[in-house]
């Protein structure tokens, strides 16, 4: 399954917004394809904050989200993963 990051951040967003559990599980699964394509293209900046991301949304869905920090985590993925 290949990932994008124009098609990772609606996603989280929505998992983010909604915490709804299929939300969250849709979340994970493109951002392990978008972490896996960074790694294998030696995007380590971009892998590492896609990990971050991850973590963000199990938080989401373990009830303990972070708020707007969430939100940093994922606009420096935007960042660091643009292109890919």
């Amino acid at each position: 399954m290949a990932s994008s990051v124009g098609r990772l951040i609606p996603l989280v967003q929505d998992c983010f917004s909604t915490q709804r559990p299929s939300a969250c599980e849709q979340a994970l699964l493109q951002s392990e394809a978008l972490q896996q394509r960074a790694a294998d293209q030696d995007r380590y900046p971009c892998q590492s904050m896609v990990l971050g991301v991850q973590a963000e949304v199990v938080m989401v869905q373990l009830q303990a989200g972070r708020g707007k920090l969430a939100y940093e985590t994922l606009n420096a993925v935007r960042q660091r993963c643009r292109g890919l």
